[in-house]
């Protein structure tokens, strides 16, 4: 299991660089791909910003061609001297080899488990979809319905799986579950059962990444306000 403890990480998911379609799928501003730009710029130059050691990338990077992949790799990443990112393979990453094909520093295939990693001495999990597979509360005639149901709206009013998040299926012993693709749908942070559920996409975070900073920051304010809550 990685060890990300003491050193400065960011993460970011569903950049969809050069994706014609993204304005109208999910409510973005005709610039969105030059905002991202600045916000990567931006988060280098803040006050106070140490140098980014490691920066993870949840999936669906880009849509773009060839060299419009290189290219927003580059100006995401390359341009503001960031490390090659960690690419958790998205469901379009899949589909679009040529965003395999970036000089990624790993690229994770998260099967069945989500990529687990330490953070000063807090638990991460991370993975493209959000956290609503195979429920572990419901039962298997009921899990059948939900998710052909869920498929069905999904390819017939484009409507995002994450639009029905239930969070039956979150990892047990995490403190921190991350996750990309549901865009522009739910909101920033969840808290299920004393973990942070958090939404990673770029619209959720005026397309900037986030840190592992921020978000252990989080955590420790949601937990220490609902045991003063019990």
């Amino acid at each position: 299991m990685d060890d990300f403890s003491g050193k400065n990480v960011l993460v970011v998911s569903d950049c969809h660089w050069q994706h014609r379609n993204i304005i109208k799928h999910c409510g973005r501003p005709c610039d969105c791909d030059k905002r991202m730009v600045r916000a990567f710029q931006d988060v280098r130059l803040a006050p106070m910003a140490s140098p980014v050691d490691a920066i993870i990338n949840l999936g669906d990077f880009s849509f773009g061609n060839k060299e419009e992949c290189v290219d927003g790799y580059n100006l995401l990443f390359k341009q503001n001297g960031y490390p090659d990112p960690i690419l958790i393979v998205g469901n379009h990453d899949q589909k679009y080899k040529r965003v395999l094909k970036l000089p990624w520093s790993k690229i994770i295939h998260p099967q069945h488990q989500p990529y687990r990693f330490m953070y000063n001495g807090l638990r991460f999990a991370a993975q493209h979809r959000n956290y609503q597979e195979f429920p572990r509360k419901v039962k298997p005639g009921r899990w059948l319905l939900q998710k052909i149901t869920d498929l069905f709206l999904d390819l017939k009013s484009r409507r995002r799986l994450g639009s029905f998040l239930n969070y039956q299926d979150i990892p047990k012993n995490v403190d921190v579950c991350l996750h990309g693709h549901t865009h522009e749908i739910g909101q920033r942070y969840d808290w299920v059962d004393g973990t942070l559920v958090v939404n990673c996409c770029v619209e959720q975070w005026d397309y900037r990444p986030s840190s592992l900073h921020e978000l252990e920051q989080e955590y420790h304010a949601r937990k220490k306000y609902y045991e003063r809550k019990q």
